[in-house]
């Protein structure tokens, strides 16, 4: 059992450390330029909760931000084609 302790101790250590130079890295990035940071961190992610997603529902009343959906091109149906849903 302290094994075990032990063992779990280490593994919390190291994700703990590996987070924190993580965190740092992306904030000496940030600091340098926060804006393209910050849009790059939104992007990443949206293609992380997309990447599943098979269908698309843009705001057709706002056309400035398409290039947030970039990412999401590999959203098929069963037939490879792409399913953007356009509300008029």
């Amino acid at each position: 059992m302290i094994e075990q302790a032990e063992g779990y101790k280490a593994k919390l250590i190291g994700d703990a450390t590996g987070s924190a130079s993580r965190f740092t890295s992306i904030l000496v990035e940030y600091e340098q330029s926060p804006k393209i940071t910050q849009d790059r961190m939104y992007l990443e992610s949206m293609h992380q909760m997309f990447s599943n997603v098979n269908k698309v529902l843009i705001d057709s009343n706002n056309r400035n931000n398409m290039m947030y959906f970039l990412f999401l091109i590999k959203m098929f149906d069963s037939k490879n084609q792409l399913n953007l849903i356009i509300p008029s």
